[in-house]
């Protein structure tokens, strides 16, 4: 089972092919072609600490050759379902399953593709899977089946321990992490998902005052300059912009992200970014997101999130 994935943040992925190899009994193996596509200089191993070594031992393998599916590339690109896909890719042994996001029991379309591809009379014997899979009911499922009940514990195993904790310091300080997601939202996808507007920022900070008056805020964005200029109003006392000091300069998507993670409390955007770092964050205490997430998607969005969440409505400029 080869899990695929070309967002920027492939953790879904990853964990979708996690459930998707062990309902299947089959092995699990990266493409790292298409898992780091978008990653720039920093890796998905990297991301979660990892080395090749350490997610082989957990019986994982990683393939970096680069193979040629033109079906499934042209499959790509026009959008074919699934189900049609079978009659172009026999009589290959690939069977590929394409997840939708927008639609909203996209877990037990794969349990049917899973069954519909182990029952099959030509048994195949490759199953790529892409897509984004932004649900986190295969995370719950991943975690009983490794026995972990957090999910920080869960990719502490594939974690090599000396890259892990350079990530991820035992300690940190109080604080709560707001993230502003821009860059393609502001551009290509401002229509469809659309830029949070500052007011729903200031009302979740002062949610968040209102049972810690003397919280810091610390506010994350991947445009973080021109994020300060757009929300000014919420700069303040206790409010740190980071990445804005010159002095920040070489900040990386990876310290980003697992700085969000340290955080007590959590002010998401409409981002898959934040989304995970809440998942992971082993301090938590808190989480504020907004709903509905897109401005006018037909998308559900995240899917099977914790109840503990809080929700805030969505305001958008």
């Amino acid at each position: 089972v080869t899990g695929v994935q070309t967002c920027a943040l492939p953790i879904f992925s990853f964990i979708a092919g996690l459930y998707f190899s062990i309902k299947a009994s089959a092995m699990l193996e990266l493409d790292m072609r298409y898992v780091d596509k978008k990653h720039g200089s920093a890796s998905f191993l990297d991301l979660i600490g990892a080395t090749p070594e350490s997610i082989s031992s957990n019986g994982i393998s990683i393939d970096n050759k680069q193979h040629q599916f033109n079906l499934y590339q042209e499959y790509a690109k026009s959008k074919i379902r699934k189900y049609e896909l079978e009659k172009f890719l026999s009589p290959r042994s690939i069977s590929i399953f394409e997840e939708d996001f927008e639609y909203p029991t996209q877990k037990n379309e794969m349990d049917r593709f899973l069954a519909s591809m182990i029952s099959s009379q030509t048994k195949k014997s490759i199953a790529k899977i892409h897509g984004y899979f932004q649900d986190f009911a295969y995370l719950e499922a991943v975690k009983v089946y490794f026995e972990q009940p957090k999910t920080f514990a869960l990719f502490q195993r594939f974690a090599d321990p000396l890259k892990w904790n350079t990530l991820f310091p035992s300690s940190f300080n109080t604080s709560c992490a707001v993230h502003i997601r821009l860059g393609d939202f502001r551009k290509s996808l401002r229509a469809s998902y659309g830029i949070l507007s500052p007011s729903y920022y200031l009302d979740c900070m002062n949610y968040v005052r209102d049972r810690k008056s003397q919280m810091n805020f610390v506010i994350y964005s991947d445009e973080i300059l021109l994020a300060r200029e757009i929300y000014a109003e919420l700069d303040g006392e206790n409010v740190e912009w980071y990445g804005y000091n010159e002095k920040q300069s070489k900040i990386t998507n990876i310290d980003t992200f697992w700085r969000l993670a340290s955080a007590t409390d959590l002010i998401l955007g409409n981002s898959t970014f934040g989304f995970w770092a809440a998942a992971l964050a082993p301090n938590l205490d808190s989480v504020y997101y907004p709903w509905p997430m897109y401005r006018r998607s037909n998308s559900q969005g995240i899917l099977s999130l914790p109840s503990t969440w809080q929700t805030i409505e969505s305001k958008f400029i």
